[in-house]
């Protein structure tokens, strides 16, 4: 016999992502739930029916952009470093470009 309610885990699972974006679904309404003596489980139904609902989002065309070769500023700027970076697991010493002995 096939399941007729899913747990949320299984419904993440069937729909390829975690159980925090389900969760979302939820919430916001888009994936119906139930509630069983405080169980939440998504009906086979609805997670066919969400995935139903789902439109192919179009791919945005971006127009091919000119490489410019420097006749005209790129917009880069360089900002001068004022202090080193830092790695939590240097040695203090060794930050400061002393050797750490």
């Amino acid at each position: 016999m096939d399941r007729f309610l899913l747990r949320p885990e299984d419904a993440a699972h069937a729909l390829s992502i975690g159980r925090s974006k389900l969760y979302e679904l939820i919430a916001s309404g888009r994936l119906a739930s139930v509630m069983i003596d405080g169980c939440r489980r998504i009906r086979v139904e609805d997670v066919e029916a969400f995935v139903a609902s789902l439109t192919a989002e179009p791919i945005a065309s971006h127009p091919a952009s000119i490489v410019d070769l420097g006749h005209e500023p790129s917009g880069a700027i360089d900002l001068p470093v004022e202090q080193p970076l830092l790695f939590p697991d240097m040695p203090a010493r060794a930050r400061r470009g002393r050797p750490d002995s």
